[in-house]
């Protein structure tokens, strides 16, 4: 019998043998069920709520149960992430560190990610500032944007294709009206 596999469950370390897929895959059936549930009590505990304010009734064993199904419902996510994550090692076949850079890699895209959508976000809220103020200008982005949504350029990740869209708008909006060029400066880069 080969020796018990160090896991680290939670905050304490216990030496267990390394679970199975199919034994994992088990507990977290259980487990997303149980997300699901809790899910149910927050959501019902929060419309009893409502309807108790509109009556004007008495709130704090209502408030107080409701803080106990939301601090339940954060146990039963974290266990369930946990057992995402255990699995995922049991089914590659994977070493904590191993696991720890796949995971270190997805945190530094999902941050690239977000930049994106934050930067899209803001560029496309300062086009559509500078249209209503240009109302002449609408046709020439409407047009472009059109003509966009035509051609999809193979192999570029998605938020990076919106972005280049929507500076290319921006860009034309100065092309035609220089003086905007403040109002995009600090987008552009």
């Amino acid at each position: 019998m080969s020796p018990p596999s160090v896991l680290r469950r939670g905050h304490e370390i216990c030496d267990a043998p390394m679970e199975r897929p199919s034994e994992l895959q088990a507990k977290l059936d259980r487990a997303e069920a149980h997300v699901k549930r809790g899910a149910g009590h927050v959501a019902r505990q929060k419309a009893f709520l409502a309807g108790t304010i509109g009556k004007g009734g008495h709130l704090g064993l209502s408030v107080e149960l409701l803080a106990t199904f939301e601090a339940t419902q954060r146990l039963h996510v974290s266990h369930r992430d946990l057992l995402r994550k255990e699995l995922v090692r049991a089914l590659l076949g994977l070493k904590e560190p191993e696991l720890d850079r796949l995971n270190r890699k997805l945190r530094q895209q999902r941050m690239i990610d977000d930049g994106f959508r934050r930067r899209n976000a803001r560029l496309r809220n300062e086009i559509a500032e500078v249209v209503n103020t240009h109302p002449e200008l609408r046709e020439i982005v409407d047009v472009l944007a059109l003509r966009q949504g035509m051609y999809v350029p193979i192999g570029v990740p998605f938020l990076r294709r919106v972005h280049d869209n929507l500076r290319e708008r921006a860009l034309a909006v100065i092309a035609v009206k220089p003086e905007l060029l403040d109002s995009f400066r600090e987008l552009l880069r």
